[in-house]
């Protein structure tokens, strides 16, 4: 009995990017109990929506669980296909109309990019926590070609979100601290930032390079904007989505960056080498 409950409880986190994306994901959980809704970056969720209260406690259930899972070794690598599948069908059903219906829309193309990154984050890291020897019917997921289809559709999703920093600078700049110098500069330099990452990931030159500076600029972002502004603000719904979205973006870039950095010049995931902090290592050592 005690050692299966260790083994229930048995903790391994692959990366920073790792912990980062689980946080994110229970951090979003949490805000659906607390202010009994959708996600609010998952709105708008029709309120004639069949069952829409009970939908929307299902789902922060199964963002807070899955969330939390996913450092749990035992489920991690179900948790993260789940929640992949999962945001799939919220980029589909909730961010995909709006673009159909307003395709020049900077705004709704911003929201598909971050929802596509939360995407890909999930898929990547699932391809990194399949083990070779899994019968898991999710394994597909760690194939060459799958895994370059998710740096190919995370590579699209930095130019769109660069895009937005540009085309909203004087917003963007409105969100950094006043004791910033040049905030509209910074605004359109983070804009070309995102934008070179993407271009670097989709032409393969210096990818991991450019992705781990995004992750360093995503987590920049969390620490110099969303966390004050959580502070500003601590019972603003707004502000607390902003954060654990951007906490769960810079885990997804951080997630991409340690991936290509275990496997440089090929498609699959490194497995002699692939670091892991757990509960196990800590005891023995």
């Amino acid at each position: 009995m005690l050692s299966s409950y260790m083994r229930l409880t048995f903790v391994r986190v692959a990366s920073a990017g790792h912990l980062l994306y689980a946080i994110g994901f229970v951090g979003l959980g949490l805000l659906g109990f607390i202010f009994d809704d959708y996600a609010m970056n998952w709105q708008p969720v029709p309120p004639t929506f069949p069952a829409h209260d009970t939908l929307a406690y299902l789902s922060a259930l199964l963002l807070l669980v899955a969330g939390a899972g996913l450092l749990l070794r035992r489920f991690q690598l179900r948790c993260a296909v789940v929640l992949t599948v999962f945001i799939v069908v919220w980029l589909v059903t909730l961010r995909v109309p709006p673009l159909l219906a307003d395709f020049f829309s900077v705004m709704n193309w911003l929201g598909f990019a971050e929802t596509l990154e939360m995407i890909t984050g999930g898929w990547i890291l699932a391809a990194t926590l399949v083990d070779g020897n899994t019968k898991f019917e999710a394994s597909w997921i760690a194939r060459p070609a799958s895994v370059k289809l998710a740096i190919l559709l995370f590579g699209i999703s930095l130019p769109l979100i660069g895009l937005s920093h540009v085309v909203y600078a004087k917003e963007t700049a409105q969100m950094i601290p006043e004791w910033f110098p040049q905030r509209l500069g910074l605004a359109y330099l983070t804009g070309a930032g995102h934008i070179a990452a993407g271009i670097a990931v989709l032409t393969n030159v210096l990818p991991r390079l450019a992705v781990a500076v995004e992750a360093c600029m995503m987590g920049c972002f969390v620490l110099f904007l969303h966390i004050p502004g959580v502070i500003s603000a601590p019972t603003n719904r707004f502000q607390w989505t902003m954060l654990c979205v951007a906490i769960t973006i810079t885990g997804a870039a951080a997630i991409v960056a340690h991936y290509l950095a275990k496997s440089p010049g090929e498609l699959e995931p490194s497995r002699r080498s692939r670091p892991e902090v757990s509960v196990s290592n800590v005891v023995e050592r």
